[in-house]
Formats: C-alpha cells, sequence, structure tokens
C-alpha cells in the first residue's frame, strides 16, 4: 500500500529520480560495508580483543558518513541536472562520474579493510603470505613502508625528542 502511494505522489509531482546512482553499486557498498563488520568481529574474536560498543558504534558512523556522502553526491548531481545557468549544464555530463566514482571509492577502501582483516587473522598462511599480503601491498600502494613515509616518520621521532 505505502509503495503504491509513494508511486502516485512521485507520478503527480512529476518528479524524476534520476538523480539516484547505480543500484548495484550501491548493493556492492552494503555488502562491503557488511562484510568488513563480518570479518572485524571475526578478527577481534580470534585474536581475543573484546568486542564493545565503542567498535559497534563506529560501524554505524562509518555507514552514516557514507551515506550521508552519497545522499550529497545525489544532491549535486540533482542540482546539476536542473536548467539553469551554463556553468551547471557544463558539468551534467560528469554528474553521474561523481555517484558512480564515490561509489567506487567507498567499495575500495571497504575491500581494502576486509583485506586488511583477513591479513589480520592468518598472516602466517602461505595464501596469507602470497596473496593477501602482495594485494594489500598494491592496494595500499605500500604507504607504510616507502622511504618517503619512513623519513616523515623519523622526522616526528626528532621533533617529539627535541621537544621534550
Amino acid at each position: 500500500m505505502k509503495t503504491c502511494i509513494t508511486v502516485c505522489l512521485v507520478s503527480l509531482l512529476n518528479i524524476s529520480l534520476q538523480f539516484l546512482p547505480t543500484g548495484t553499486l550501491m548493493v556492492a557498498m552494503g555488502a562491503a560495508v557488511a562484510l568488513d563488520f563480518l570479518t572485524g568481529v571475526i578478527k577481534a574474536s580470534l585474536t581475543n580483543k573484546a568486542r564493545t560498543s565503542q567498535g559497534y558504534r563506529r560501524t554505524v558512523t562509518k555507514f552514516m558518513q557514507y551515506g550521508g556522502a552519497v545522499c550529497v553526491s545525489m544532491l549535486m548531481k540533482y542540482l546539476i541536472s536542473l536548467k539553469g545557468s551554463g556553468t551547471m549544464e557544463a558539468l551534467a555530463p560528469y554528474a553521474d562520474f561523481l555517484n558512480d566514482g564515490l561509489l567506487f571509492f567507498i567499495i575500495f577502501i571497504e575491500i581494502t579493510s576486509i583485506v586488511e582483516n583477513l591479513y589480520a587473522i592468518d598472516s602466517k598462511s602461505p595464501f596469507a603470505v602470497y596473496f593477501i599480503k602482495p594485494m594489500l601491498k598494491v592496494m595500499t600502494f605500500a604507504v607504510k613502508n616507502n622511504s618517503f613515509s619512513k623519513s616523515i616518520e623519523n622526522e616526528k621521532e626528532e621533533n617529539q625528542h627535541s621537544s621534550q
């Protein structure tokens, strides 16, 4: 009944819902967040870390932040699609890339987190050593182990020691 009323109202108001992101990507994002949550809980239980409400709260906060970002991108796409100034009309072909690009980025972040959780669960198996660890390095661009980040960490340590 609610669906029928909603459809009638939307058709009466002549609202075009063309600003929604791709449904497949939305489902993939939801699945990635759920899988990240699941692997995080498994990692916490296998490493004997307490599963507290703070960890669950972080997941809810992350989901709300992702939802907010998607809503903002949908609003921007809707505003771009309105007929108006020439500048906004020039951006119209790129509006789909904004929504889908944001969803791809969120999915990439979540998959990286899933791979990190899997590596933390078991880092000694041949699968983890020869598949997960190299994949994690590629996904994070080996940021943790490159010489530039090491030099910045060394400078921070030197500044902390000199300030004490």
